[in-house]
C-alpha cells in the first residue's frame, strides 16, 4: 500500500507542482504520466524513479513529451542518519539552489563565453521536508530531467588487504621505492585511514574551489550518438566540499583509467585539464594567461601543487574498485552488511574477497602508479 501511495504521489501532486513552479511550464496540462524504476539506476542511498509525463499547451493544443528523473532517499530514519543521508542530500540540494545559480549568474555578468548549462541537468524542483501524501517521514526529493564510523571501518578493511597483498609480492614491488613508499602509507595512516583523507581537505585562497566530491563515471549522465559518448552532465553533488581540484581529477582518474590507460593518456589529460582550466579563469576574470597574477596555475606550478593531493583518488579506488569489480552475489552482501552490521566477520571476509586476484592487481596498479609519480613523497617530508 505504501508503494502505490507514492506512486500517486510522484504521478500526480509532484508533476503539478513541478508545472506550477516553473514559469515556462505554466501553460501546460498532464494528459498522462507513465512511471518506472530502472534497475540499472539503482542507488545505494536513493532510489531513482522515471517519469514520463504526456503535456499540452493550452494555448496551442500541442502535446509533447517531458522526461523527468526523480531522486528520493532510501531507508528508514536509522539508515539516513547512519549513511549521513540527512547531510548529503541538502549538500545536493544546496548545490542546485544555490551554487550553480551563483556561478551562472557570476558568468553572465563576466560575460565568459562558458555555457553553464552543459554542467548538470536542469533541476524543477528541489525541496526536503515532510511530504504526508508521499510517506510518513521525512523525505529530501530532487526532480530533475533527464556514517563517518562506518566509511572508517570500509577504508581499515580495504587498506588491510592492499597492504597484505604487497607484503605476500614484496619483490615484484621493491624496485623504484614503490614498496618503501607503500610501508610508509601502512606505517603512517594505516591504523586511522581516515588521516589520509582530512590531509587531502587542506584548504587555501590560491588553488581550494568548490568541488562534485563523488566525481565517478556513475555520477554523470552520458550523451551518445551511434553509441560513442559525446557529452556529459554532472549529477549528485552530495559530497560536494571546498578544497583542491586534485580530489576530483584523481578521483575520476584512478577510479576510471585502466593501466593501458594511465601510460598512454594520463600526461595527456592532465595537459587537457590545464588548458580547460585557464580557459575558463581567463574568461571569467578578464586576466590575460601572461599576466604575473596567473603564474600560480601555470602548468608546473599546478602540477606541483595536484602532485600534493592526488594520492586522495588513489585510496578512494583502494576501497571501491574491489566492491565495483565483486560478483552480483558478493556486493549483494557487501550491501546487506553496511547496512545492518559492518563489524561482523562475515562482512570483513567478503570485503577481502570482493574482484578477487584482478581486483588487486587493478588496486597495486594504482598504487604503485602513485607512488612512481611522485604523489606519495609528502610521506617523507
Amino acid at each position: 500500500m505504501s508503494e502505490d501511495r507514492k506512486r500517486k504521489y510522484l504521478q500526480t501532486s509532484l508533476v503539478q507542482t513541478v508545472l506550477s513552479k516553473n514559469s515556462d511550464l505554466l501553460d501546460l496540462e498532464v494528459l498522462k504520466c507513465s512511471l518506472e524504476v530502472p534497475s540499472h539506476l539503482d542507488g545505494f542511498m536513493a532510489t531513482i524513479y522515471c517519469l514520463n509525463v504526456t503535456v499540452r499547451n493550452k494555448q496551442t493544443q500541442e502535446s509533447s513529451e517531458l522526461s523527468l528523473l526523480v531522486k528520493v532517499m532510501k531507508g528508514d530514519d536509522k539508515f539516513r542518519r547512519e549513511s549521513l543521508g540527512l547531510v548529503l542530500f541538502p549538500n545536493e540540494i544546496n548545490v542546485y539552489r544555490n551554487v550553480v545559480p551563483t556561478f551562472k549568474k557570476l558568468l553572465a555578468t563576466q560575460g565568459a563565453d562558458i555555457d553553464a548549462t552543459k554542467w548538470c541537468p536542469r533541476i524543477f524542483f528541489a525541496e526536503q521536508g515532510y511530504f504526508p501524501e508521499y510517506s510518513d517521514q521525512y523525505e529530501t526529493i530532487l526532480d530533475g530531467k533527464v556514517a563517518f564510523e562506518s566509511y572508517d571501518v570500509v577504508f581499515r578493511e580495504t587498506q588491510k588487504r592492499m597492504f597484505g597483498y604487497f607484503a605476500s609480492r614484496r619483490n615484484q614491488f621493491n624496485e623504484n621505492g614503490v614498496y618503501a613508499d607503500i610501508e610508509m602509507l601502512k606505517k603512517t595512516y594505516g591504523d586511522n585511514p581516515s588521516q589520509l583523507m582530512q590531509r587531502c581537505l587542506h584548504r587555501d585562497d590560491t588553488y581550494s574551489v568548490i568541488l562534485h566530491g563523488d566525481y565517478n563515471r556513475n555520477n554523470v549522465l552520458f550523451k551518445y550518438d551511434d553509441e560513442k559518448a559525446v557529452d556529459v552532465l554532472m549529477i549528485d553533488f552530495q559530497e560536494n566540499r571546498y578544497g583542491s581540484p586534485a580530489l576530483d581529477l584523481s578521483f575520476f582518474m584512478y577510479m576510471n583509467m585502466t593501466e593501458s590507460l594511465r601510460n598512454s593518456h594520463w600526461d595527456t589529460m592532465l595537459h587537457n585539464y590545464h588548458d580547460e582550466l585557464l580557459r575558463c579563469i581567463t574568461e571569467i576574470t578578464n586576466i590575460p594567461a601572461t599576466d604575473e597574477r596567473m603564474e600560480p596555475y601555470s602548468f608546473p606550478n599546478m602540477m606541483a601543487h595536484l602532485s600534493n593531493f592526488f594520492v586522495y583518488g588513489a585510496i578512494i579506488a583502494v576501497k571501491f574498485l574491489p566492491v565495483m569489480m565483486g560478483s552480483a552475489e558478493d556486493v549483494a552482501e557487501i550491501v546487506y552488511y553496511f547496512h545492518n552490521d559492518i563489524y561482523a566477520n562475515a562482512f570483513k571476509r567478503v570485503m577481502h574477497r570482493s574482484g578477487g586476484e584482478e581486483a588487486d592487481q587493478r588496486v597495486a596498479g594504482v598504487m604503485s602508479h602513485c607512488s612512481q609519480r611522485g604523489y606519495l613523497k609528502f610521506l617523507w617530508k
